[in-house]
């Protein structure tokens, strides 16, 4: 190749890079813990949104999500995502866990017969690795790099198997897509012709595709999104429980307090006293 050439091609490769990384597919890291639950511990909650992983440590427990029951034992990992509605049966054992709660708007939701895993040491060790590092004493800048960069193999290794990666984005995108209209035009009553006509598909497709994402009816899931955000209404705004009912479209009040109660075990008056006082809701 003549040098004119050659020159021309160092310049074209050091502009663009020979691996550009784009977008980080990770947007922010909410919380990374080591969670204790003893023996009995039962509960019935949400999943954080956005993406949660869980890997187990010691002990064993009952886990019910999206209609599945698991018994999940050391060295399995357990995927979330998107406030899913999760019950806790606790047993004779202390249970300890990593958790790792995280925002990742273009990363596919795995579908829900790939959520558990045995995690094999590699990925063990990352995670205990990430825990460590949010423990750490380090510069701001210097820990940040550091967790992205193993939060990074993480999802490489539970989301990134090249095999599956293309089924599992052409299974869930049609669902994540409709889900992310709703959330961004806050459709929190929206009916399923009407997400057919706005998302162009077909009623059929819609529900086909929500339910082999999350095993639920576009239905539950749309009200799931609702109660969720009631919740962060009543946590994180200074809105009455009148105004919060009015912006999530109910007609009218008592509506809007049996479903939230159905939903969280209590009414959203009492869930807002709560949050007020700082007692466990």
């Amino acid at each position: 190749m003549p040098e004119h050439q050659t020159n021309d091609a160092i310049r074209s490769v050091s502009r663009a890079g020979l691996f550009p990384l784009g977008p980080c597919p990770i947007d922010n890291i909410a919380g990374i813990w080591k969670m204790t639950r003893p023996p009995g511990f039962a509960c019935t909650c949400r999943s954080t949104p956005g993406h949660l992983i869980q890997l187990i440590l010691r002990g064993s427990y009952t886990l019910v999500a999206n209609g599945r029951r698991y018994r999940l034992k050391p060295n399995d990992l357990f995927v979330f995502h998107e406030t899913e509605h999760v019950e806790w049966i606790g047993g004779r054992d202390t249970v300890v866990y990593y958790s790792v709660a995280f925002y990742a708007r273009r990363l596919a939701p795995l579908p829900i017969d790939r959520r558990r895993i045995t995690a094999p040491p590699r990925l063990r060790r990352d995670l205990r690795e990430l825990y460590r590092l949010s423990m750490a004493r380090l510069p701001h800048e210097r820990q940040r790099m550091r967790l992205y960069a193993v939060l990074l193999r993480i999802v490489a290794q539970v989301y990134g198997d090249p095999h599956r990666h293309d089924r599992i984005v052409h299974e869930s995108e049609p669902w994540w897509d409709v889900e992310q209209r709703i959330r961004e035009r806050k459709l929190y009553h929206v009916r399923l012709d009407e997400l057919s006509r706005l998302c162009h598909r077909s009623r059929s497709t819609i529900a086909r595709s929500c339910r082999r994402a999350l095993n639920v009816s576009p239905f539950e899931r749309i009200r799931a999104i609702r109660m969720e955000e009631a919740r962060g209404m009543l946590l994180y705004s200074d809105r009455t429980v009148t105004e919060i009912a009015d912006a999530l479209g109910y007609g009218r009040m008592h509506e809007f307090s049996r479903e939230f109660r159905r939903c969280f075990g209590m009414p959203p008056s009492e869930f807002a006293r709560c949050a007020c006082t700082g007692g466990r809701a």
